[in-house]
């Protein structure tokens, strides 16, 4: 009897050992839209983008051009996630759904929020879900390769519309600043805009509208290629998130010049 307790208690252990953890893992997935949020509503993408880096995970974007090389080589090596939205009477509840590159569930995470308005209350129950996860620790993955077919996706070009000069681009548009930066927003025909260097007077990125109010789908030119990313632009305020040298987002805010 004692030989089969000791026997089961090996066991279980082993099957703990080998079950996975969000912390396993380096990378994570965020999807350009989740399952039951449309497409940048309420910012809930740049928002776990944010509180997952916190936690010292490495964000990746749905395009697997765009992965770190292991990645592409062994898609298992990074997390899908997902957020779903909770009933809760009178108050706003989200489950955040980490699954493997197999479809298995590797955690939900639930989140609460008093705030009744959804627009802060979805936000604020991610946060309150992300509290209870673990800061990444990656370890070794028992996962067999498995490689990304990479698809052809050409270079994003920033166009300009019109025979106008760099100078009355500069002159007809907004400036805004950031810690010395000067920018200048100027709209073009077709509703789009385009960002200027002051410095330089070199053209850098292209806004166009999406379909939600502030939001803007954004091309940025840059030395090491071209990338596509995301903008808010309200009034005074106008911020740009931009790819930094490991891969993840970071946004960058700029106030309008008085």
């Amino acid at each position: 009897m004692t030989k089969q307790i000791i026997c089961f208690i090996l066991l279980v252990c082993s099957t703990f050992s080998l079950a996975q953890n969000v912390s396993d893992f380096k990378y994570i997935i965020i999807p350009e839209k989740f399952s039951e949020f449309d497409k940048n509503e309420y910012r809930m993408n740049y928002h776990l983008m944010r509180l997952l880096g916190e936690k010292k995970y490495e964000i990746l974007n749905a395009n697997p051009s765009e992965w770190p090389e292991e990645v592409q080589k062994n898609s298992c090596l990074a997390l899908n996630s997902d957020i779903l939205k909770g009933k809760k009477f009178l108050k706003n509840k989200v489950e955040l759904l980490f699954t493997d590159c197999q479809g298995k569930e590797i955690d939900r995470l639930e989140g609460i929020s008093n705030e009744k308005s959804y627009a802060v209350g979805y936000p604020d129950a991610l946060k309150n879900a992300v509290q209870s996860l673990r800061i990444s620790f990656p370890k070794e993955l028992d996962y067999q390769p498995k490689t990304t077919t990479i698809p052809t996706v050409p270079t994003p070009e920033i166009k300009t519309q019109g025979n106008i000069s760099e100078n009355s681009w500069i002159d007809s548009g907004i400036e805004f600043q950031n810690d010395g930066q000067s920018i200048i927003l100027t709209e073009q025909k077709d509703g789009s805009f385009i960002l200027i260097d002051k410095n330089t007077s070199s053209i850098f990125a292209q806004l166009k509208p999406s379909s939600k109010k502030s939001v803007y789908h954004v091309t940025i030119s840059d030395p090491s290629g071209n990338y596509h990313t995301i903008g808010f632009y309200e009034d005074q305020n106008l911020t740009i998130e931009f790819k930094t040298k490991d891969n993840q987002f970071s946004a960058k805010s700029y106030k309008r010049k008085p």
